[in-house]
């Protein structure tokens, strides 16, 4: 990463691993940065990784969904889990 470079991470093992999850700086292992290239505040931006990985960690580690399977979402509040899928 180059100096000043906006980059950022998901919790990965923050708050279980190591400590940080909700700190205002934390340092984290560099496979879990990535750089960023944005225009969404900060505020939007960082809501972005918890929605998809509800959606992801549903679709893929609870329901252990496999490509050409089907899945009916029915009362789609989270449009995000839509999306992915």
């Amino acid at each position: 990463f180059e100096i000043g470079q906006t980059v950022a991470t998901a919790m990965g093992g923050m708050g279980r691993q190591f400590d940080g999850g909700y700190a205002e700086y934390t340092c984290v292992p560099a496979n879990q940065v990535q750089a960023i290239n944005t225009t969404l505040d900060w505020k939007t931006f960082g809501a972005l990784p918890e929605m998809i990985q509800t959606a992801w960690g549903s679709l893929n580690k609870a329901l252990q969904l496999q490509s050409g399977q089907r899945l009916l979402i029915r009362y789609a509040v989270l449009h995000v889990l839509v999306q992915y899928a």
